[in-house]
């Protein structure tokens, strides 16, 4: 165990050494092809390279194959395949999950070597649902696992709404809602991007957090002196709009 930890951490800082002497080669234009064309698309190319080499030297294909689709598209445009959307190559990397534990996981006990991971190969088929409904209660508990939502809040007194997500992209209508005095969502997100369309006369109070992400405002708020929206929780890697309407 020890020797395959003093492994991994020489490959990685070989990686990092390796990133490194290409951007420098690259700011001083000895290398013609933009390989980095900006620091967020190195340091993010770093940390999926540094999951793939560890998921490969654990043999956890679960994180190999998404690391991998996660690395594929920081570069889908020089690899020619810019029309492939994240959740297009998410897809691709769940079905080979699917399969290639299928297949290899009984030649892999055969031979002796480790089990791969296959936590996403019992996923059921309702991850993959895409959904759009109205919703008049005053709380929502949305679950997703692989999958699209669209929800329609019109409730007379929302009070709250959980969301947690592990790959997927939510769509949140609250301009037919009514809140008395405040209200919160939470976010428990993995990956994925969630669109909230609010009245602007709602006071929106952020404090959701991100791994890798952003919560951006669409849109400007009128005077603020209506009900008020919390946001809290943490989403990992994504993106979270708030539409003001």
């Amino acid at each position: 165990m020890n020797n395959q930890k003093n492994y991994t951490n020489i490959l990685i800082g070989l990686g990092i050494l390796a990133l490194t002497v290409v951007l420098i080669l690259q700011k001083l234009d000895l290398i013609t092809v933009i390989i980095f064309p900006d620091f967020w698309t190195l340091g993010l190319t770093l940390l999926f390279g540094v999951f793939c080499l560890r998921s490969l030297l654990h043999l956890d294909l679960d994180g190999l194959l998404f690391s991998g689709a996660l690395l594929i598209n920081l570069y889908k445009q020089p690899l020619g395949i810019g029309h492939w959307s994240l959740w297009y190559l998410l897809g691709i990397a769940l079905l080979l999950d699917i399969g290639l534990s299928l297949s290899l996981k009984p030649w892999l006990k055969k031979k002796g070597h480790w089990q791969i991971t296959t936590r996403l190969s019992q996923t059921n088929h309702d991850s993959f649902v895409e959904s759009t409904t109205a919703n008049h209660d005053d709380e929502l508990v949305l679950n997703l696992k692989i999958s699209d939502a669209t929800r329609y809040i019109r409730s007379d007194n929302f009070r709250s709404a959980q969301i947690t997500m592990w790959i997927g992209e939510v769509k949140l209508y609250l301009d037919e809602a009514t809140i008395i005095d405040s209200a919160q969502i939470s976010f428990d997100g993995g990956i994925g991007e969630i669109e909230l369309y609010v009245p602007k006369t709602w006071q929106v109070v952020n404090q959701v957090s991100t791994t890798i992400g952003e919560v951006n405002d669409d849109g400007e708020q009128a005077a603020v002196t209506g009900p008020i929206l919390y946001l809290v929780g943490h989403l990992q890697i994504g993106e979270i709009t708030i539409h003001y309407i």
